[in-house]
């Protein structure tokens, strides 16, 4: 059943069993369709979104009842208001981006899911989206043992980005030596360096996961007496005493009768 609605009046109706467009008639049953006119402009409000970004500026995608399609932050914000909604139930989803995680979300009559605009009402809903940061690691290597006297020993130095985010801007790596040991070289594709300060720089972006080519020292190895902190007893270091750089990054030196 349809009704033609005069200019100036809005209709409501609901029938107990199916709807006004498709009315359900059971056998021995009665179905009674209630059909009200209302005079005058119908009962409307309003959505207005809230987007707000910790840690810089994003432009994020969102699927919505109401015609939200996407917002960009300026500052870290941005908001958009749609007026002249119809009263009733509305939700909104957003898009997970790469690099972003959503760390709140809430509306003022429900859920981003599903919401109630009131007439004459505005319901506000923010969503708010931190972005993850790069995060650097660096692993320190070599192979064999460093030797009293030793002649262009090598060791590596290996950058890897265990976050979720490229990295941005200028990337340096700065190694301190224990006494001892003396830098000869350093080098490592696509870094500048520098031996004096024990130094590499580099500007290229680093994706998440991704690795930075190794940086190769090369050292030589006091063939006198060296002090070194670490170790309890005589701090001489003696022919057949071994070097050994451990996992966090740290060089210490061990006597010729250590045994694992």
């Amino acid at each position: 059943m349809i009704e033609t609605v005069p200019a100036g009046w809005t209709e409501t109706a609901t029938c107990t069993s199916g709807t006004l467009g498709a009315i359900v008639v059971a056998a021995g049953a009665t179905t009674t369709c209630v059909i009200t006119n209302t005079h005058g402009a119908p009962p409307v409000g309003a959505i207005t979104v809230v987007k707000n970004t910790v840690g810089g500026d994003g432009t994020f995608s969102f699927t919505s009842t109401f015609g939200l399609t996407y917002l960009t932050t300026n500052g870290g914000t941005a908001t958009q208001t749609f007026s002249g909604l119809a009263t009733g139930s509305y939700g909104l989803s957003e898009t997970a981006q790469s690099g972003w995680t959503q760390t709140g979300g809430s509306c003022t009559n429900g859920t981003l899911a599903i919401f109630t605009v009131n007439a004459g009402e505005t319901t506000t809903c923010t969503i708010t989206n931190t972005t993850a940061e790069p995060d650097l690691i660096i692993a320190k290597s070599h192979a064999g043992d460093f030797h009293q006297g030793d002649i262009g020993d090598v060791y590596t130095l290996t950058v890897t980005n265990v976050g979720q985010r490229p990295t941005t801007g200028v990337v340096t790596v700065t190694d301190t030596l224990p006494a001892g040991l003396t830098a000869t070289a350093i080098a490592g594709t696509g870094w500048t360096c520098t031996v004096a300060p024990l130094t590499c720089t580099r500007n290229d972006a680093l994706a998440a996961a991704g690795v930075y080519p190794v940086i190769t020292i090369t050292v030589n190895v006091a063939n006198n007496g060296m002090v070194f902190g670490s170790p309890a007893g005589p701090s001489a270091f003696q022919t057949g005493d071994i070097m050994l750089s451990m996992s966090n990054g740290g060089v210490q030196w061990r006597r010729h009768d250590f045994t694992w």
